[in-house]
């Protein structure tokens, strides 16, 4: 990467981490403060749509510096459906569009982090134990959905945004978990796997306060849950971008040939 990449790439990272600041001192504010502040949700909306626009601009100029021609090609198509699902959750009334939009988000980040996997466990000596991780992973999933939709059954009406939310928690889960295989089976090199993994484990935590905030009653804990969504959810995009990347001494520290 030329130094001129770089500092731009190095600038754009500043403005999300000071914009991300600033939206997150305009949610907490009125909760934390001791005075009732009136501040315009638009102010920290405009952060956080500006936000969005950077980490997608992150995958848009890494250009001869991505990891692969293909990984760019995915990377760019995944968060042009995150730009979709974010502007259909603000543009219908419903969420189920968005919840749409980001169900075929992780969908491709499913297929995008698991390039190689199927080769790599075939080749791998202790498949007991990748077979293992495999069905604990999936025992755990079921119960974290059918505990999911016990409690969403019990704070929710509305049964097709129930259905759409179970379905994406399922995605969500098998995402994450693709991101933890990748870095354990060391399908990209290890600075990309370690920011995958990191990446998926804020979207997850950003997916279950959005949950938390459409099933729960006006409330404190509502507040907060709410207000806790971007903070995971601008670092999960920041490093999903920076994962295409190609960094200096990593091309022989993966099954590079599946990228």
């Amino acid at each position: 990467m030329s130094q001129k990449k770089k500092n731009f790439v190095f600038i754009i990272l500043f403005f999300i981490a000071v914009l991300s600041l600033g939206f997150i001192l305009l949610d907490w504010l009125p909760l934390i403060s001791k005075y009732k502040l009136q501040i315009s949700y638009k102010y920290s909306y405009s952060f956080k749509v500006i936000v969005v626009l950077l980490t997608t601009l992150l995958v848009f100029i890494s250009g001869n510096d991505c990891l692969s021609k293909r990984d760019l090609k995915e990377m760019k198509r995944i968060f042009i459906l995150v730009l979709l699902a974010d502007s259909a959750l603000v543009g219908f009334q419903t969420p189920v569009i968005g919840i749409l939009f980001f169900s075929f988000v992780q969908l491709c980040l499913v297929f995008r982090n698991s390039k190689g996997m199927r080769e790599v466990i075939k080749s791998d000596g202790n498949f007991k134990l990748r077979r293992s991780l495999f069905i604990n992973t999936i025992l755990v999933t079921t119960l974290f959905i059918l505990n999911l939709v016990r409690i969403m059954d019990n704070h929710m009406e509305n049964k097709l945004l129930l259905l759409i939310m179970v379905l994406y928690g399922f995605m969500v889960s098998l995402s994450l978990w693709t991101a933890m295989a990748n870095y354990l089976l060391k399908l990209f090199p290890k600075t990309n796997s370690i920011m995958v993994a990191l990446g998926m484990c804020f979207f997850a935590l950003c997916d279950i306060n959005v949950g938390l905030s459409l099933i729960l009653p006006e409330g404190l804990i509502r507040t907060i849950s709410s207000d806790l969504v971007w903070i995971f959810y601008a670092p999960a995009l920041t490093l999903l971008a920076l994962s295409g990347y190609k960094y200096k001494n990593t091309e022989n520290q993966s099954n590079s040939s599946f990228l």
